[in-house]
Order: structure tokens, then sequence, then C-alpha cells
């Protein structure tokens, strides 16, 4: 029973950098331009997780962060921090039912075009954003889903 409970946590776990879990193909099809992965803005955070920011030719950016926690307790704590991040000051997020274990989205404030969404699906907890309608946001996020693992 023990490695039925450690297999399920570590099919809960990325251990796939951002930049692997979604291509810039896959990324540039949703934009609908060819989109260059920013070096300077990919990579480890300083908060554990790992982030890919995808540069789209007008100078927008579509940015996945993917942070993983040890316990359901730990992720339940970073998934509520990073809603205060995302949407704190602005709008009310909407709830988005079916997607991981709970998640917000929010179009972006202010005219411009895009939004976030902010996932947790069990030890995992990601956020995606970028110029793009909720329905892309969101289906690249089932993307992530289905490569980080959710139930």
């Amino acid at each position: 029973m023990m490695w039925v409970t450690i297999a399920l946590l570590a099919s809960l776990h990325s251990s796939k950098p951002a930049c692997q879990i979604l291509t810039s193909a896959e990324v540039g099809r949703v934009v609908g331009a060819a989109v260059t992965v920013d070096p300077n803005q990919s990579g480890p955070g300083d908060d554990g997780g790992d982030f890919c920011a995808w540069k789209t030719p007008n100078g927008r950016f579509v940015i996945l962060g993917v942070n993983s926690k040890t316990s359901a307790t730990a992720a339940r704590d970073w998934y509520a921090a990073q809603l205060v991040v995302a949407f704190g000051g602005g709008p009310a997020a909407k709830t988005i039912a079916g997607v991981g274990d709970e998640a917000q989205y929010r179009d972006y404030v202010g005219g411009l075009k895009g939004g976030v969404v902010v996932v947790r699906a069990g030890l995992v907890v990601f956020t995606l954003e970028g110029p793009m309608p909720q329905a892309a946001v969101l289906g690249l996020s089932n993307l992530v889903l289905a490569r980080v693992g959710s139930h």
C-alpha cells in the first residue's frame, strides 16, 4: 500500500523544467504566431519553482510558472498565495471547474488582451498567462495538467 501512495505522489509532482512541459510550437499555435523562449526570463525561480517565458513577435509573453510541493497542505497554501500574487488588488477572479483540483482565472485589466489562470493539481501549483483568450489559456492549462499529472 505504501508504494501506491508513493507512486501517486510522484505522479502529482512535476520534475520537468517549465520550458519542457509546453513546446514553443504548442504555444505559438495558440497565440497565432511563432514564439521563442526568452532565456533571461526562464529557468529556476527564487521560490523553488521553474518558469518559462515565450516571447511573441509583438513583444508580449506567455509565461508558465510551475511549483511542486511536498505535501497537500503546502500545495494548498502555495495556491492561496499565488491567487494573491496574480489577482490581489484587482477584480475578483472566476473559479474554473474541471481544471485541476482548484483553478481561478481572470482576464487582464486595463485593456490588454489576455489573462491568467492559477491551478492546483495535487502537489503541483502553476500559473499560466498570456495574450490569448480564456479558452486558449485553459486549453494550454489542460496540456500542462496532462504532463505534470492531476488526480
